[in-house]
């Protein structure tokens, strides 16, 4: 065996040293090739180690077994020992480990929540809850009515009185859900009726990042008729003032059609010196016929109509004792005059100027009240030609027997009479 050098021994001892110091650098080789083993060195008698043969001195020095470049694990034949792990490396995997099951637990949260809150059942409790409350100012902001402002003017909180013209008893009967939309079958009452209807929803996206928004895609609207016979510019349903301009298009003048939510609703006419009808109830109560629900009043005419409408024929009448000309149109009367060539210096006298009562005055229609007067009497003096010498005018004074008609409409609260045949 080839016995290594002094300074190879002390070199390698060094090497190992550090080696021992630092794990990573690399394995060193044995000098002079010999197998790792560890002597000792003998000290001689002058306080060296080593012996002396043919007057040289001879080394063995102490040499350290090389490490094997894959030590194995204990108690597993072969496998690679298992480096110990860092402190920053262990809080690491906490971490992970708690976020992945915050993840999990989120998910199911989320899950539950989806089916169990933000679900489309919920959706139409809640739009159902406030129509019922009398909320209509709520319900219309959470379902769009898709019409014109104005003819939203019934569907605003005033309009149930607190809840007290609305809904009641509202119920979710089933929900059926496919994708992105759902059929809820409900039913609610109207003064004691019960009603079975129908709510259309979808999802509208999310809310809250994560959750389905499911809404009510199509309003629980109906329609009231109410029919005047345009007898007045405003009508009040449950004492909330509209008039055409809050109506359907499609409304003729004594019909007007407004949209209404399902409930009661009085129909009435707002305070008029001249306009009287009785208060009408009507019950609004939905459902799939989808039919209009009819509210008719009958309008009638108060005594001050009646006087205003004396007052107008007195006027007229009375100008006919200032006219002359039997031409004029100022006098009602030169209608029943005739050969009114051969008449000049006319005046009329009305002895007793005509009037009507209540029982002459018919029905509204179409935005008039129509009067009649039969059989009046006045006397006609005038001048009449000769026949046979036309510079004759011979005084005459004769009878006259008429018939009085008309119409009264009430424009912005004021009578305005007008004067037929």
């Amino acid at each position: 065996m080839v016995q290594p050098t002094t300074k190879e021994v002390l070199e390698y001892n060094r090497a190992m040293n550090q080696r021992s110091s630092n794990p990573s650098m690399p394995a060193v080789a044995v000098p002079g090739g010999a197998s790792p083993s560890v002597t000792s060195i003998a000290p001689n008698g002058n306080g060296q180690n080593g012996n002396v043969a043919n007057g040289s001195q001879v080394f063995q020095a102490a040499v350290p077994m090389a490490a094997p470049a894959n030590p194995t694990a204990p108690g597993v034949p072969g496998a690679a020992a298992a480096q110990p792990m860092s402190p920053n490396a262990k809080k690491a995997m906490v971490i992970a480990g708690i976020a992945v099951g915050a993840l999990v637990v989120v998910a199911v949260a989320i899950g539950v929540l989806s089916s169990t809150v933000f679900n489309p059942k919920n959706a139409a409790n809640a739009y159902l809850n406030q129509l019922s409350s009398g909320d209509y100012d709520a319900a219309s902001k959470t379902v769009d009515p898709g019409i014109d402002t104005n003819r939203r003017a019934l569907l605003t909180s005033a309009v149930s009185a607190n809840g007290k013209n609305a809904l009641s008893s509202p119920k979710i009967d089933s929900v059926s859900a496919n994708g992105s939309e759902a059929v809820a079958q409900i039913e609610y009452s109207v003064h004691g009726t019960t009603t079975k209807d129908t709510l259309t929803l979808r999802k509208d996206g999310n809310t809250m990042l994560f959750f389905p928004k499911w809404v009510v895609s199509k309003p629980l609207l109906y329609t009231i008729v109410v029919e005047d016979s345009g007898a007045a510019d405003t009508v009040l349903v449950n004492n909330v003032k509209v008039s055409k301009r809050n109506a359907d298009p499609n409304s003729s003048s004594g019909a007007l059609m407004f949209t209404v939510y399902p409930g009661t609703y009085t129909v009435s006419l707002p305070k008029s010196e001249y306009l009287t009808a009785s208060a009408v109830t009507k019950y609004v109560t939905g459902g799939s016929s989808k039919s209009a629900v009819e509210a008719q009043l009958d309008v009638k005419a108060t005594d001050k109509l009646v006087s205003a409408i004396n007052d107008a024929i007195k006027t007229k009448m009375g100008k006919c004792g200032k006219v002359n000309d039997a031409s004029s149109k100022a006098c009602v009367l030169n209608e029943h005059i005739y050969n009114t060539d051969s008449k000049r210096n006319m005046s009329w006298t009305v002895t007793k100027f005509p009037t009507v009562s209540k029982q002459d005055i018919g029905h509204c229609k179409r935005n008039q009240f129509p009067y009649r007067l039969r059989r009046r009497q006045s006397d006609l003096t005038y001048e009449e030609q000769d026949w046979f010498d036309e510079n004759t005018w011979t005084p005459q004074t004769q009878d006259y027997s008429f018939s009085l008609s008309g119409t009264v409409t009430v424009d912005d609260g004021k009578p305005e009479v007008s004067f037929g045949d």
